[in-house]
């Protein structure tokens, strides 16, 4: 008979409680335990400030050897949400169907939405003891004494007179004490509209007074965020700072960038090494909910040691979330659309820098290449998701074309109408010429090559080189291309993909691409792509891919083609490949194409 039994899943509370007090969910607990206790301070102010008109918020934290509380004037608790909210663990009262049914028609929007506050307490206290009143006239105050967090609940009744408002006493541990308290509180309390006041056994009462804007006001290039290198150079160090005051979002973005005659770049990259050293440690880095500081994360593509920003962001107005460790965003719905408003602005702004510096357009697409960290936003947007940046970039005219010898900048949306694209490599990407010398070297190399990509790939095909092209259209070349065949001219030496729309990703084998070679004569590989490609139609190779995968045969082969491709290292030299004994046909070599070169710039007197 088959066996049928009911079962479900129980909790185990004791290993729960434990692991929510047991310091695998929070780092820097003595930290932590301050921004619980203030926030749910702040939560009740906020929430009797909404009831109340003409009513003063107070909350105030101190501290002396072995003792922390925190006591505000905010709306208290009555005696059932003690019970069913308060000494119930991940249950918060702001999230229950009583709370919402009691305040549905108050504009309030709670900081603390998991119901475990009160336990972090245990974080760094043996003991805690709990005085609350709520505001309603019949309420009666009650008193609790928590031993730990497996121990029995004390009640204990309190005067009649107990003023409205809660008051936490944490008993600590001996190891944790808070002679910086007021500096926590500061770091929490980053953009606050309630007063704060801090009393500790060192230092004499201080109060964290609401936020007047002041933080917004800070400058990236205060002089204690920067040391200037080149003093000569200062001119062209500029900054860019967008400010939002609206729609759920308040404060600023900044970031530093250097202004040179035709080119704009970050101080960071190569065209700004030297220049300036930002302290990122000094530089204003925050991003707030609610007031209350979450971290240093910007929620956008722009980055780098150069960029500053402070943002307060109303969870009410914008719907986002933070994890349980309230470090991080949850990256739902309406963090996305956040992250796509603040791409779209950085990107906006970013265009419009360009457009006031007026730029040609070889200039726009260099400055964009120099002003956008490509790889930071393709991670960004894999991870987010996020688009807008890359949208705004498509609309600029940065992507070389070549078409009958003629050179053209279009945007992506032109650029993307042909099904098959030619990349040369012209020259060598780690040289660097002034524009005039570029198109003089470039040209040359165009003509040299022009007639076998017009031989190889559909006459409308266009095609763009290495000084054309940047790291930013190469970007969207990646996005939407892949490579289909490679291009191998057996005289100049040189080899070069052809990509394809919407082509599948090249098969690896031993770690190389495979793909078909179209050349003059029958080559096993090649260099191109930046590395090693095996040739899909040489006989070795097809051969080979008709071996099951794993087979001695084909692992044999595959061995020797990894070895080969290490022992010819990063210059591929026919020379090479006969020195490690390869029973191969000769690779396309750049040993005559590096001398051609040469020859080349010496005659144009560049060196």
């Amino acid at each position: 008979m088959e066996r049928r039994e009911t079962l479900r899943f129980e909790l185990a509370s004791y290993e729960v409680m434990d692991l929510l007090v047991g310091n695998h969910i929070y780092a820097d607990p003595p930290r932590v335990v301050v921004r619980e206790l203030l926030q749910n301070a702040v939560d009740a102010c906020r929430l009797r400030q909404a009831l109340e008109p003409g009513y003063t918020p107070e909350i105030i934290l101190s501290w002396a050897p072995g003792r922390l509380s925190v006591r505000d004037n905010g709306i208290g608790m009555t005696e059932d949400v003690v019970r069913n909210f308060f000494l119930r663990v991940g249950r918060s009262y702001y999230s229950s169907a009583e709370f919402h049914a009691r305040y549905a028609h108050v504009a309030f929007a709670p900081i603390a939405r998991f119901g475990i506050g009160a336990l972090s307490a245990f974080l760094v206290a043996d003991r805690l003891v709990v005085e609350t009143r709520h505001g309603a006239p019949d309420a009666v105050p009650v008193g609790l004494e928590i031993e730990g967090v497996h121990s029995s609940i004390t009640v204990r009744d309190l005067p009649a007179h107990t003023p409205v408002g809660t008051r936490l006493e944490l008993h600590l541990r001996p190891e944790v004490a808070y002679p910086d308290l007021l500096h926590i509180v500061r770091h929490w309390a980053r953009h606050l509209e309630l007063p704060v006041r801090v009393e500790t056994a060192e230092t004499a009462a201080a109060v964290v007074p609401p936020d007047d804007g002041a933080g917004y006001r800070r400058q990236l290039l205060e002089p204690a965020n920067f040391l200037l290198l080149d003093p000569a150079r200062r001119h062209q160090i500029r900054t860019r700072r967008l400010q939002f005051d609206g729609d759920g979002l308040q404060g600023f973005v900044e970031y530093l960038y250097l202004h040179r005659p035709g080119h704009l770049c970050l101080p960071w990259t190569e065209g700004g090494r030297g220049l300036v050293d930002v302290y990122t440690e000094n530089a204003p880095r925050a991003v707030s909910l609610d007031g209350i500081y979450v971290g240093d994360r910007l929620p956008c593509w722009l980055g780098g040691p150069g960029v500053a920003f402070d943002l307060n962001l109303s969870s009410q107005a914008l719907a986002v979330q933070l994890h349980l460790n309230r470090k991080e965003f949850v990256e739902n719905l309406p963090y996305r659309h956040l992250v796509e408003r603040l791409d779209g602005l950085l990107a906006d702004d970013l265009i419009n820098l360009l457009q006031e510096a007026r730029l040609t357009p070889i200039q726009i697409a260099e400055s964009i290449a120099a002003l956008v960290d490509i790889r930071r936003l393709r991670h960004h947007a894999e991870a987010t998701g996020a688009t807008a940046a890359w949208e705004r970039l498509a609309r600029l005219p940065i992507f070389p074309r070549r078409q009958g010898g003629t050179r053209a900048y279009l945007t992506w949306s032109e650029f993307e109408q042909a099904p098959e694209v030619i990349r040369i490599p012209v020259g060598q990407d780690r040289i660097s010429f002034p524009e005039s010398a570029a198109h003089q070297v470039d040209d040359f190399w165009w003509d040299r090559h022009y007639g076998l990509a017009r031989d190889v790939a559909a006459a409308a095909a266009p095609s763009y080189t290495s000084l054309d092209a940047n790291p930013v259209a190469d970007a969207f070349l990646e996005r939407a291309y892949a490579p289909i065949r490679i291009c191998v001219d057996p005289v100049l030496g040189c080899s070069y993909p052809v990509y394809g729309l919407g082509a599948p990703a090249p098969m690896l084998v031993a770690g190389l691409p495979v793909l078909p070679f179209a050349s003059a004569q029958p080559l096993a590989m090649t260099w191109a792509l930046g590395g090693w490609v095996l040739n899909a139609l040489y006989p070795e190779v097809a051969a080979a891919l008709t071996c099951p995968p794993g087979s001695p045969e084909r692992l044999s082969r595959e061995k020797s083609w990894r070895d080969l491709a290490r022992r010819l290292g990063v210059l591929p030299l026919a020379a090479d490949a006969a020195a490690a004994g390869a029973n191969l046909p000769a690779h396309d070599t750049a040993e005559w194409w590096e001398q051609e070169w040469e020859r080349f710039l010496l005659s144009r007197g560049r060196y």
